[in-house]
Order: structure tokens, then sequence, then C-alpha cells
């Protein structure tokens, strides 16, 4: 060991703010761990998004498109021309979206519920 290096029990101001960090993204999970709070999560950046952009025009221009290639393909193109705060939005609802869904399955598969539906009739 470095003698000039001693070990101490102070934790310096880098070390601390690496700290901060660790707890504040350990705080979010255990947020977003809960369906209720990623739900409620949603729903906030849903009307965050109804704020800023006709959420009715939106419905009405995806729905006009009768198959869903051209319907992707409209959405898509809609996203690239739009503001970079509805983009964000829209990212954030879809990767909240996909964590509750993750979360939402692991949960049920640790609960042996799928078991229900796997079981045979007899007989």
């Amino acid at each position: 060991m470095d003698q000039n290096h001693k070990p101490t029990n102070r934790l310096s101001q880098s070390q601390l703010e690496i700290m901060r960090r660790v707890r504040m993204v350990a705080f979010v999970y255990r947020i977003l761990e809960s369906p209720y709070m990623g739900g409620i999560g949603v729903l906030f950046l849903i009307y965050v998004a109804g704020m800023v952009v006709s959420l009715d025009h939106v419905k009405t221009n995806i729905l006009a498109h009768s198959d869903w290639g051209s319907r992707f393909s409209y959405s898509l193109s809609s996203l690239e021309h739009t503001q970079i705060v509805v983009q964000a939005i829209a990212i954030g609802i879809v990767i909240l979206g996909s964590f509750i869904l993750f979360n939402s399955v692991r949960t049920i598969r640790r609960s042996g519920f799928t078991s229900l539906f796997l079981m045979r009739r007899a007989g």
C-alpha cells in the first residue's frame, strides 16, 4: 500500500456526488417499479403532451390511414417533424410504458399467476 495514501473514513466531494447520484437513481427506480406510480407518470406525460399538441387532431390523422404500415410511417414522420419537447415527451411515454409492461410481466411471472393459464383440462 502506498505510504502517502492513507484510507480515511471521510469521503471526498466527488465520492459524495457520485453517491448522491446513485441514491437518486435507486429512488427513481423504486418509484417506477410500482405500476401505480409508473401509470401516474405516463398519464402526466400524456397530459403535458395534450397541453402542447392537439391530441384530437393527432387521433383523427392517425385513424385516417387504413393500414398499419401507413399509420406507422405517418406517426414516425410526424414525430420527426415536431418540436423537440414533444419528441422527448413521446419517447418518455414509450420508455415509461415499456418499463411498466416489463415490470408487470415480471411480477405476474413471480407470483405464479401464469400457471393458471397453463393448466390442462383433465379428462
